[in-house]
C-alpha cells in the first residue's frame, strides 16, 4: 500500500514535469528568442482570429521596418545589431503593448503590429509615435543618410471588416504602404490606402 502511494506521488509530480516543460516548448516556439517578442506564428493566428470575429469592426495591420540595417550590421556588426534589434522592439512594445495591440518579429529587421478596433486616425497616430520613439533611441547609423541615427519606416493598413477581409489583403496593403515609405525616403510612416487619416 505506501509503494502504491509513493508511486501514485511519483507519476502525478511526473506528469506535473511533463506539463510545465510542454508549456516551456510552447511558448519557445512562438516567441523571438533575440527579442522576446511573438513571432510570425502567434502573429498570424491572431489575425486569422480577429478577421473572423464578431467582436471586430476594424483591423489595422503595421509592417515595420529597420531602415538600411544590412548596412548597419555592416558597419558596427552583428552583435551591435542585435542590441538595436532589442532596443527596437522594446521600444515598439512599451508604445503598443499598454494599449492592448500586438507587435511581433516576423525576421530579420522586420516586424508586425495588429491593432483591433481603432480608428484609422488612432492607428497612424500610435504608428507616428512608434517612429519617434524608435528615433530617439539615437543609435548612430552612419549609413542611413541623412538622419545619421537608427530609424523605422512604417506601413499602415486600416481596413473595417464589414466587407469580407483576408489576411493576405490585410497584410499585403501594410507591405505596399511600407514600400512607399520606403520609396519616398524613409523614416517615415505611409499608408494603404494613401491619405488614409
Amino acid at each position: 500500500m505506501h509503494l502504491r502511494l509513493r508511486s501514485q506521488k511519483e507519476m502525478t509530480a511526473l506528469q506535473e514535469e511533463l506539463i510545465e516543460a510542454n508549456q516551456r516548448l510552447h511558448i519557445a516556439a512562438e516567441t523571438d528568442e533575440l527579442t522576446g517578442l511573438p513571432n510570425r506564428r502567434p502573429f498570424m493566428s491572431e489575425l486569422e482570429h480577429h478577421t473572423h470575429s464578431l467582436y471586430v469592426s476594424s483591423i489595422t495591420t503595421m509592417m515595420i521596418d529597420v531602415d538600411h540595417f544590412k548596412q548597419y550590421n555592416d558597419l558596427y556588426g552583428h552583435v551591435q545589431g542585435d542590441f538595436a534589434l532589442r532596443y527596437v522592439a522594446n521600444t515598439l512594445k512599451q508604445v503598443l503593448v499598454p494599449c492592448g495591440h500586438m507587435v511581433a518579429r516576423i525576421g530579420g529587421e522586420e516586424f508586425c503590429a495588429l491593432l483591433v478596433n481603432v480608428s484609422a486616425h488612432e492607428a497612424l497616430t500610435l504608428a507616428e509615435k512608434m517612429r519617434q520613439e524608435v528615433l530617439s533611441l539615437n543609435i548612430p547609423h552612419s549609413g542611413n543618410n541623412p538622419f545619421n541615427v537608427l530609424s523605422i519606416s512604417v506601413g499602415v493598413a486600416h481596413q473595417l471588416v464589414e466587407e469580407p477581409v483576408t489576411t493576405q489583403q490585410l497584410l499585403e496593403n501594410a507591405d505596399a504602404a511600407l514600400y512607399r515609405a520606403k520609396q519616398n525616403g524613409r523614416n517615415q510612416v505611409q499608408s494603404e490606402p494613401p491619405n488614409l487619416d
